[in-house]
């Protein structure tokens, strides 16, 4: 009896150890694929067509000027999103990408 108890101890302390290593191994990679998706599309969705902003605001001026969407380009049913890397959406004449 104490010979199935002792062998039963056994079993389930070696399935513990091996199902606490699964998790760590699941948390290691689903932190890396985390990391790496907040790091590729950081940003990406948020920048917009701004109208090129007077070259004389200090800097609060600029940042109001920038954030006020009366100043970001529109498209047909949202704001026009584009990007500042190769095979984004560029920004017509007289309008930036910036950060919106």
């Amino acid at each position: 009896m104490i010979e199935v108890l002792n062998l039963s101890a056994l079993v389930l302390r070696n399935c513990i150890r091996k199902l606490f290593q699964a998790f760590v191994l699941i948390l290691f990679f689903g932190s890396v694929f985390i990391l790496l998706g907040k790091q590729l599309y950081k940003g990406v969705l948020t920048q917009k067509c701004v109208v090129l902003p007077p070259a004389n605001l200090s800097n609060a001026e600029y940042s109001s000027f920038v954030t006020n969407s009366s100043n970001w380009l529109e498209s047909k049913s949202d704001y026009y999103l584009c990007g500042n890397s190769t095979g984004s959406r560029p920004c017509p004449a007289n309008y930036t990408c910036l950060k919106g």
